[in-house]
């Protein structure tokens, strides 16, 4: 089902004010306090209509320690409360989010078509010079997921259009983006530091996994998003790919990555979670958690966009899809 009634607020302005709340907006760059990062329509095969969906930024971290409130609208009546509202017509999409600590946030979009995965390409590229100039006339060579420390993870975002506006937003520490074009970036594995816009330090992470949420709005609603990972210094035969990120499998020899789906625990302590108990698996009975879709396979975005929280995950079971 398809509507391509115009995006009315889809803001990639800074925060104007509506009353006493701010307007949906994706500014700024860096994930720090508590907002909205996008909202829109998803597609789901549980459900005969595309549901209202939303990525919340909890302001405390990657993870929800309590649960955010979502309030929908459709047209200026109530649509429903929580994940997976149906919408099957009407124009106008709106929410207003509350934190635990009773701060609200409200946006609204246009109906329109349902967001897709994220499926990103890499390559690697040597960035010495940060410069937009240079970096367009550098050539990257193809990887399956990682690059080696010291090189970037140009990435390639297939699903986006050249008349799409896109915003990236990263967390505190977690390398630089730096855009090519509409469809693509330079992400680095450092940490840039700038004065009057030149760069005079970088520090390298080292070996690490980075994660960034990339948001592009086409104008009709048909908003697309998700985390995109990046992998330094790790060897993609221990990365698996699920959407946009990136699972590190390291000591998983027996692991059989055709079976298309892989079960672990989740475990989270001092704002980090981690993943063990590693297995291949072809069915759902592995999973334990309840707060994603019923039947379907868990996806990795629920843990940071406020549909899971920490005690809804922690030590439980998922299974995920992975390519």
């Amino acid at each position: 089902m398809k509507w391509t009634s115009q995006t009315l607020i889809l803001s990639l302005l800074p925060v104007v004010s509506l009353g006493c709340r701010p307007v949906f907006s994706v500014y700024p760059d860096e994930l720090s306090q508590f907002r909205i990062m996008s909202i829109g329509l998803e597609d789901n095969s549980a459900f005969p209509c595309p549901v209202a969906s939303a990525v919340i930024w909890s302001g405390d971290g990657e993870f929800h320690s309590q649960a955010v409130s979502l309030d929908w609208s459709l047209d200026g009546e109530p649509l429903g409360q929580g994940w997976d509202q149906q919408v099957c017509g009407g124009d106008l999409l709106s929410l207003t989010v509350t934190s635990p600590s009773g701060e609200s946030l409200e946006g609204f979009v246009s109906v329109g078509d349902g967001a897709l995965p994220i499926f990103p390409t890499r390559e690697a590229v040597v960035v010495e010079d940060t410069s937009i100039e240079e970096r367009r006339s550098l050539t990257g060579s193809p990887v399956s997921a990682g690059v080696q420390v010291g090189e970037a993870s140009r990435t390639h975002l297939a699903s986006f259009q050249g008349s799409d506006r896109v915003r990236w937003m990263s967390p505190v520490d977690s390398g630089e983006v730096l855009e090519l074009d509409v469809a693509s970036a330079d992400i680095l594995g450092d940490t840039l530091t700038l004065e009057d816009g030149e760069v005079v330090d970088r520090a390298s992470l080292g070996v690490a996994i980075t994660s960034h949420f990339v948001v592009a709005v086409d104008g009709l609603g048909g908003n697309h998003w998700g985390w995109v990972d990046s992998s330094f210094g790790l060897d993609d035969s221990v990365l698996f790919r699920h959407e946009g990120r990136l699972i590190d499998v390291s000591g998983e020899d027996s692991l059989d990555m055709s079976v298309g789906m892989l079960a672990f625990t989740l475990n989270f302590s001092d704002g980090v979670v981690e993943y063990t108990d590693f297995e291949s698996v072809s069915d759902l009975a592995e999973q334990t958690v309840t707060c994603g879709v019923e039947s379907q396979p868990f996806r990795l975005e629920w843990i940071n966009s406020g549909r899971c929280t920490t005690a809804d995950l922690d030590t439980e079971r998922v299974v995920i899809e992975i390519w």
